[in-house]
């Protein structure tokens, strides 16, 4: 009755965890599609560089063909390995739109800035919930006695799944910069040097040569990872319009998502808040507006 009972719990476990990749895979597709759609768009601008475009569809088409073996951890690896490539070939993709601000007024292009965020929040999810039901169903094969049945059945321990850190987060400020003037940058180390995070926040902001901006209009978000300690600084331009209250918000939303262990999305989010933000105070000023900050996420 025992081994009946387990081996079904087996079962019930690899279940869990395949439907549970399933829904990766489902929401990494939507958002390969969404990205189709704006690919097509730049296909028919008989204007725009065409190795750019040639470099993200190739990467379109190599996410496409990873097969999948959640028992092996290479596969997985490849897999992750894919997404990234095309994540940051699309990255650079958007941030050439710079030179055709055409491009930005495409109905695909606004359609892909309302659906992006919420289809990054439904992968993260997705990729958590993943990690979850691989958690429990190897706790279960290496636990006694589980583990007894486990290798008489070929029950073994699955993979996780981890994208690379920082590996959504330029392209969310890459996006939330799209319609504003404004500058994001994002600051992740372990341990903060200061006791207060603003201080630390404060300190990266000048390094970064994030005074420098035109507009005064550049804004740090500041993360300690180990101290759980985070700020946000924006610089004196937009400060004036948004006020510490406003910044103490995003910093509560962002605390918010961390204590649901909700942490990638937590950050992607507030950046597109931010560039929310930026874009009504400061909107796009078409040709003459250029990219003045670098989109890639520091780490310290």
């Amino acid at each position: 009755f025992w081994g009946c009972n387990s081996f079904n719990g087996f079962v019930t476990g690899e279940q869990g965890v395949k439907k549970a990749w399933s829904n990766v895979e489902t929401n990494y597709q939507r958002r390969t599609d969404l990205y189709g759609s704006v690919i097509k768009t730049v296909e028919a601008s008989a204007n725009f560089e065409k190795s750019t475009l040639q470099s993200v569809v190739a990467a379109r088409a190599a996410a496409t063909q990873v097969k999948i073996d959640i028992n092996d951890p290479a596969t997985l690896q490849a897999y992750q390995q894919a997404q990234a490539n095309l994540q940051g070939s699309f990255s650079r993709l958007i941030a050439s739109f710079e030179q055709y601000p055409d491009l930005k007024t495409t109905k695909a292009f606004q359609d892909f800035q309302t659906q992006i965020e919420g289809t990054e929040n439904r992968i993260n999810v997705a990729r958590q919930d993943y990690n979850k039901a691989v958690e429990d169903f190897n706790l279960r094969v290496k636990r006694f006695p589980g583990n007894i049945l486990a290798g008489a059945f070929n029950f073994s321990e699955k993979a996780y799944y981890e994208a690379d850190k920082g590996s959504e987060k330029a392209p969310a400020i890459i996006l939330a910069e799209k319609q504003t003037s404004g500058e994001i940058r994002v600051f992740i180390e372990n341990k903060c040097r200061y006791i207060e995070a603003t201080d630390r926040a404060a300190e990266l902001f000048h390094q970064l040569n994030m005074h420098q901006t035109a507009e005064r209009n550049g804004v740090l978000l500041y993360l300690a990872i180990t101290d759980r300690q985070l700020a946000i600084w924006g610089d004196q331009g937009i400060h004036e319009k948004l006020g510490s209250a406003y910044w103490s918000e995003q910093v509560n939303a962002i605390l918010a998502a961390f204590n649901r262990a909700d942490y990638s999305s937590g950050i992607c989010t507030c950046i597109l808040e931010i560039g929310k933000a930026l874009q009504l105070h400061f909107p796009f000023q078409g040709e003459k507006d250029k990219n003045e900050l670098d989109n890639e996420v520091v780490f310290g």
